[in-house]
């Protein structure tokens, strides 16, 4: 992966790529620090939605990806395991739809 950095203040989780995008860019100086606990699910979020995003776009076929979303959204329910949680309110399965 290539990157070009333009002069500013980036924030990203420590994630594998970070240490090696580091050591391949020593203009860049980096501080670390403690994700403040309340700021945690919004900066996984952010995160996550990328890295769902690639995997999305590496599965060619609508039907798998419909599948993969359903499983994650299982996975993250609880369902999976047959458990009650989570509460009548919370997301079903994803369905593909059509808007006209």
């Amino acid at each position: 992966m290539r990157f070009a950095f333009a002069p500013g203040i980036y924030e990203a989780l420590l994630n594998e790529e970070i240490p090696d995008l580091l050591q391949r860019h020593p203009e860049l100086r980096s501080v670390f620090g403690m994700v403040d606990p309340e700021e945690e699910p919004g900066r996984y979020v952010t995160f996550l939605a990328g890295v769902i995003e690639r995997a999305l776009q590496q599965e060619q076929d609508p039907g798998s990806r419909l599948e993969l979303c359903n499983r994650l959204i299982e996975l993250l329910s609880g369902r999976e395991n047959g458990a009650i949680y989570p509460a009548a309110d919370s997301p079903l399965p994803a369905r593909p739809c059509s808007w006209r």
